[in-house]
C-alpha cells in the first residue's frame, strides 16, 4: 500500500475580513491574503509620504488618503484572488507581471533623487509645491489609457 502525499490546500481567505482588517491598518489585509510584497509596498508608501510631508510637502496627504482607500478594496481583491488560486482555477491576468513593482520602484527612485538633490546639490527644490500635481495627472491619465487598452 503507498500512501500519496496531497499538498494541503490553505484555508479560504474571507474578502470582507481582508477589507476589514486593511481599515484597520492599511497593509494589514495583504498579511492575511499572504501578499507580503503588497503590505509592504503600501507601508513604504505611506512612510515616503509621511516624511515628504514632514519636508513641507504637504501635496502628497492627498496620496496617503488614496493609498488607505486602495488598501482596503485592493486586499478584498487579494482575498478574492487567493480563493481562486487555492481552488486550483486559473486567476484572470488583470496586469503583466512586474507591473506593479516597476511603478513603485519608479515612484521610489524619483522620492529618492528628490531627496538626494535637495541635500546634496545646490538646487532649489521648491518647485515641487508648485508642480506636485502633473505627475498625479500623468499617472491618472496612465492608467486610464491601460485600463481602455486592456479591454
Amino acid at each position: 500500500m503507498t500512501l500519496v502525499a496531497r499538498a494541503a490546500t490553505p484555508p479560504p481567505k474571507s474578502p470582507p475580513l481582508a477589507a476589514f482588517l486593511a481599515v484597520l491598518i492599511p497593509g494589514l489585509g495583504h498579511l492575511y491574503t499572504w501578499a507580503y510584497e503588497r503590505a509592504f509596498m503600501i507601508w513604504a508608501t505611506i512612510a515616503v509620504c509621511v516624511l515628504l510631508i514632514v519636508q513641507g510637502l504637504w501635496g502628497f496627504s492627498f496620496l496617503i488618503a488614496f493609498v488607505y482607500f486602495f488598501s482596503i478594496f485592493d486586499a478584498y481583491r487579494e482575498a478574492q484572488l487567493f480563493n481562486t488560486r487555492a481552488e486550483g482555477e486559473e486567476v484572470p491576468a488583470q496586469r503583466p507581471d512586474g507591473q506593479g513593482r516597476l511603478m513603485f520602484g519608479v515612484f521610489m527612485v524619483v522620492v529618492a533623487a528628490v531627496f538626494v538633490t535637495d541635500k546634496y546639490l545646490d538646487i532649489d527644490m521648491g518647485w515641487i509645491l508648485d508642480w506636485w500635481p502633473v505627475p498625479v495627472f500623468l499617472l491618472g491619465v496612465y492608467f486610464i489609457i491601460a485600463a481602455i487598452l486592456d479591454k
